[in-house]
């Protein structure tokens, strides 16, 4: 499970791509979201929960890629 905060959305499905040729165990099981840092902040503080309309998912993140300033606002909205 990635986030990754800003429009990372062709350079991702490259990189995924790659890791499923070199990881064909993960083949279909990689679940990622490009969107800005800060709906990616609420999405953490909400447990991992999306909501889209109607619809309502929870995936919790292995790992969040933000760049500084989505770093930076992770840690002022967690208090790290």
């Amino acid at each position: 499970m990635f986030y990754i905060g800003g429009n990372y959305f062709f350079v991702m499905v490259q990189l995924v791509h790659e890791l499923e040729k070199q990881h064909p165990e993960f083949k279909g099981k990689i679940y990622w979201e490009t969107l800005p840092p800060g709906l990616l902040v609420r999405q953490i503080k909400a447990d991992g929960t999306v909501t889209s309309g109607n619809m309502r998912w929870t995936v919790k993140p292995d790992v969040y890629f933000a760049g500084w300033g989505g770093g930076k606002r992770l840690t002022t909205a967690f208090n790290l």
